[in-house]
C-alpha cells in the first residue's frame, strides 16, 4: 500500500476530511438557526425533511434510503409537523404508510437554509479562493453522481 500514491495517511483520508468538512457546516448552518424556531433541530431531522423536499416520499421510502429505523422517522415527522414545516397525507390502499408532505412553511425554511449555506459557502470559497472552491464542488459532484446508486435503495435520486 506505501507504493500508491492515492493512498495518504489516515488523518488526511477522504472519508475522514470530508466527514469533518460535513460536522463544520452543520454547526455553521445549527449557528445561523440560533433565535429562530429552527433552533436545536436535530440531524436526523434535518435529513428526513431533506429526503422528504427531493421527490414525494413515504414513512417507509424515508427510513430505507437514510438506512434508519421507520421509528426513527416517525419521531422526526411528528418533530418537524410540530414546527410546521410537514404534514402528513395517507397513501391510498395503504392504512399503515403516509406520504410526508412539504408545507408552505418548509418551503420558505428550505429557502432560507439555502441563503444561510449560500452564506457559508461564500465563506469557504473566500478561504481557499473561489478557483478551488469550484473545483471541490465539482469533484465531489461527480463521485456523488457515480457513485449514489450504491447507497440509495433503488438507485440515485436524480430529481
Amino acid at each position: 500500500m506505501a507504493d500508491n500514491p492515492i493512498i495518504s495517511d489516515f488523518d488526511n483520508n477522504i472519508r475522514r476530511l470530508v466527514y469533518f468538512f460535513s460536522l463544520i457546516i452543520d454547526h455553521r448552518v445549527s449557528e445561523s438557526s440560533k433565535g429562530t424556531p429552527y433552533e436545536g433541530v436535530r440531524d436526523q431531522d434535518i435529513r428526513v425533511f431533506a429526503a422528504a423536499s427531493r421527490k414525494l416520499e413515504t414513512i417507509s421510502s424515508i427510513a430505507r434510503e437514510l438506512h434508519i429505523t421507520r421509528q426513527s422517522v416517525q419521531g422526526s415527522v411528528r418533530r418537524l409537523i410540530t414546527l410546521g414545516v410537514v404534514k402528513l397525507k395517507a397513501v391510498p390502499g395503504n392504512r399503515r404508510d403516509k406520504h410526508v408532505i412539504i408545507t408552505e412553511s418548509g418551503l420558505l425554511a428550505r429557502r432560507v437554509a439555502a441563503r444561510n449555506i449560500a452564506k457559508i459557502e461564500v465563506d469557504f470559497a473566500q478561504q481557499v479562493g473561489l478557483a478551488n472552491y469550484r473545483q471541490l464542488r465539482e469533484t465531489l459532484q461527480q463521485l456523488v453522481t457515480n457513485n449514489l446508486s450504491d447507497v440509495y435503495v433503488g438507485g440515485p435520486k436524480t430529481d
